[in-house]
């Protein structure tokens, strides 16, 4: 099943009619609307209305291991030179309330454009670029991906958010809305499917053995929470991508690294034996 998740109609419409969905009276109180093997849900704005409408719709299936959930909606950004209407598909996603921070494992190729997306529980103006952490800013991604935790996989999760204004959201329309998600539903349909395509095939890439290694040497590196998922995320693609075992990593173990500077170093040596550099 694929759940589509917006936090508002006009995300929706576009969405509704491209997939041919219908309204599902049996959801109430929330607004869904579904057709064969998808599923939208209208949460409302916010990441705790987001987070309890996507909890009461996955608790219904109880995620299974061909499932995909997609948050879509709109997003401002603090960097003018990404144009409006562009999609952005969260590599990050941050909490801006408690800091605390999600990774979706992007383990195929797409056409998408990568950013880090911030959620915040208020809309953000200019006045307050100076406290945020990410180029783009929404108001339910880390809702939505707390939500989808206990039921599904980081591949099996994702947000796609189009960059509607730069900060300065007070002329928003509903229809300007719907038009930046009309005009990149080719873009996110074939997104959907290459995703939907990935859950149903994917199998786990790394051995335990390699896991643990992988452990062995985070804790050796002391690496950072954000190190580590993106080194799990690097070794992950290099085993896709070169179908070979991961490379002898003797040399970064018998490293010392006692100072930031010292862990940064070998943390780029890192990425670089796995990009096959």
């Amino acid at each position: 099943m694929i759940y589509l998740v917006t936090a508002m109609h006009c995300e929706a419409r576009p969405l509704i009619e491209h997939y041919g969905l219908k309204r599902a009276d049996e959801y109430r109180p929330f607004q869904v609307f579904a057709g064969e093997g998808v599923a939208l849900i209208i949460t409302g704005m916010g990441k705790m209305k987001s987070a309890v409408a996507t909890a009461s719709l996955l608790a219904r299936g109880n995620g299974g291991s061909e499932d995909l959930a997609v948050n879509i909606g709109i997003c401002g950004s603090r960097n003018r030179q990404v144009e409006l209407a562009t999609p952005i598909l969260a590599h990050q996603i941050i909490d801006g309330e408690t800091d605390e921070r999600f990774f979706p494992d992007l383990l195929f190729d797409h056409r998408l454009f990568e950013g880090t997306l911030e959620t915040h529980h208020r809309i953000i103006l200019q006045e307050d670029i100076g406290r945020l952490r990410a180029d783009f800013v929404d108001m339910e991604a880390s809702g939505f991906y707390q939500a989808c935790q206990p039921y599904l996989a980081p591949h099996q999760i994702h947000v796609i958010k189009i960059v509607s204004d730069y900060l300065e959201p007070e002329g928003l329309h509903k229809d300007f809305i719907s038009s930046c998600i009309s005009k990149n539903l080719d873009s996110i349909g074939e997104f959907i499917k290459r995703a939907a395509a990935f859950c149903k095939n994917h199998k786990e890439p790394l051995s335990e053995e390699e896991k643990g290694r992988l452990d062995a040497l985070k804790e050796h590196l002391r690496l950072t929470v954000t190190q580590t998922h993106q080194l799990f995320r690097l070794a992950r693609n290099y085993k896709i991508r070169t179908g070979r075992s991961l490379p002898s990593f003797d040399e970064l173990m018998e490293s010392r690294v006692r100072v930031k500077e010292e862990r940064q170093r070998a943390y780029d040596r890192l990425q670089s034996l796995l990009s096959g550099e």
